[in-house]
């Protein structure tokens, strides 16, 4: 079904591109309506998710939004840990988004991850962020986050995107990637080339004007990377139940409905966005009726812990029988 178009342009657009129709994907633009109520909200996706009346709605196999992706599909090639149809969306999902502005007129843009929620006016933040073409994460030394970009200008983002088709039809750019994004495990290599691996190469390269989110802390504005890390800069205390039981995130308080993390300091400071990565995601329905709870937390990850012992157990057998 095909809905009106939002007639407001002077608000700065947010943008989501997702496939499918999860409960996270819903919980992340009534957030961003909730906190931006008169900005336009575009979400390029499937007939599965055309079904949100207050959402600008474009589907991916729009002609006019599809412009290179067969070509990217023809070049592309997995070096992942994940699905390599998992990693390559990831990357076409750039094309999306450039394809967007261009077809819609956006000048720039605030594209999120369909597992951010946003706790901030967009407005206000985009003219925090004016004077930098895009606005990143980090997630370590090889690979940026991009869960929250405001891309302020489509030069930057074409630019990036030109990159991407660079790399993949270049052999020895993409070897050289390839080399810095990989772990060697034993005798064997595993490689995580990614949109963030691709992000942050096309960053140290561009001369475009670019900012980390880590480096307004200071200032207490802070950008969550991940809920479920303290980043590289290691500022937030993080909480943690016993020994074993998943991995550590962050300490979140609810005051008058916005999250609060505490600084290793003990500084309390309010989050710009809070990016629930992985299977955090069931935070989201707590959040965003701006409560959250430390039992209801410990026992979904002791369940998971629980669950996950069969296969911590068959992995412990095939070391063992691998060294005998």
């Amino acid at each position: 079904m095909q809905k009106e178009p939002y007639q407001e342009k002077e608000h700065f657009p947010i943008v989501v591109v997702h496939c499918g129709n999860s409960r996270a994907l819903e919980l992340c633009l009534r957030q961003a309506r909730k906190m931006n109520p008169d900005n336009p909200i575009y979400l390029v996706g499937d007939e599965s998710n055309n079904c949100y009346d207050f959402v600008i709605h474009r589907n991916v196999d729009e002609p006019e939004l599809s412009t290179d992706i067969a070509a990217f599909c023809a070049v592309y090639q997995g070096y992942s840990m994940l699905p390599a149809a998992w990693e390559r969306f990831n990357m076409e999902r750039w094309l999306l988004v450039r394809n967007l502005m261009r077809v819609e007129n956006l000048p720039a843009c605030l594209a999120i991850d369909s597992d951010v929620f946003l706790f901030c006016n967009v407005d206000e933040e985009a003219r925090r962020f004016k004077d930098y073409a895009m606005t990143f994460a980090h997630w370590d030394d090889a690979r940026n986050l991009i869960h929250c970009n405001f891309i302020q200008n489509r030069r930057a983002l074409d630019s990036f995107c030109d990159y991407m088709f660079q790399v993949y039809t270049d052999a020895n750019l993409l070897n050289l990637l390839k080399e810095k994004n990989c772990k060697r495990r034993a005798a064997r290599h595993t490689y995580w080339v990614s949109d963030m691996s691709l992000f942050c190469d096309w960053n140290q390269k561009s001369n475009e004007k670019t900012c980390f989110f880590e480096d307004f802390l200071s200032e207490g504005i802070c950008y969550d990377s991940c809920i479920d890390s303290d980043g590289v800069s290691h500022n937030f205390q993080t909480q943690f139940y016993l020994p074993g039981l998943r991995r550590r995130h962050k300490k979140i308080t609810f005051v008058n409905g916005v999250p609060y993390s505490v600084l290793r300091n003990g500084q309390k400071v309010p989050m710009k966005c809070l990016h629930y990565h992985g299977y955090f995601k069931f935070l989201m329905e707590d959040h965003f009726q701006g409560r959250h709870s430390k039992w209801k937390t410990f026992g979904f990850l002791l369940r998971r812990s629980l669950l996950n012992i069969p296969e911590k157990l068959r992995n412990f057998a095939k070391r063992l029988l691998g060294r005998m």
